[in-house]
């Protein structure tokens, strides 16, 4: 049986990442797939980037993501966006390397597969409410 530890809105929090790494491993989890916003709001999106692809963590893109792929600015944003928003993500796009906003450009929306009989759709939210307003 394959095992798959999701999570989702780590929201660059280094010692949340950290401890879920530390529980997969203990529990011997096959794949660790991120759903989205693994960036944005806490202070440590870099940090968060550079594990997450060392050790080759699965990522769909969330809207934070997205919000840095296609580089944010106080010009075009989202209308929802509140001044206070719009300002942290421009600090967090100062906090990445140009190998960050290329990792981040490669997330697919969706991973869509077959796993041992079962058919997964793992996404993020907004993903979710997007592709429901269609139906």
């Amino acid at each position: 049986m394959t095992r798959i530890a999701l999570f989702a809105d780590l929201h660059a929090n280094l010692p949340a990442l950290e401890a879920i790494l530390q529980k997969t491993g203990e529990l011997g989890v096959d794949r660790i797939i991120s759903l989205g916003d693994t960036i944005a709001i806490g202070p440590h999106p870099g940090e968060c980037l550079e594990i997450i692809r060392r050790r080759n963590v699965e990522c769909v893109m969330g809207n934070h993501e997205e919000y840095q792929v296609k580089q944010i600015s106080s010009a075009e944003h989202p209308q929802s966006m509140s001044d206070g928003e719009i300002a942290h993500q421009i600090w967090t796009g100062k906090q990445l390397e140009n190998r960050d906003r290329a990792f981040l450009s490669t997330l697919p929306y969706r991973i869509e597969e077959r796993i041992e009989g079962l058919s997964c759709l793992f996404l993020h939210i907004s993903r979710c409410l997007t592709i429901r307003k269609k139906l």
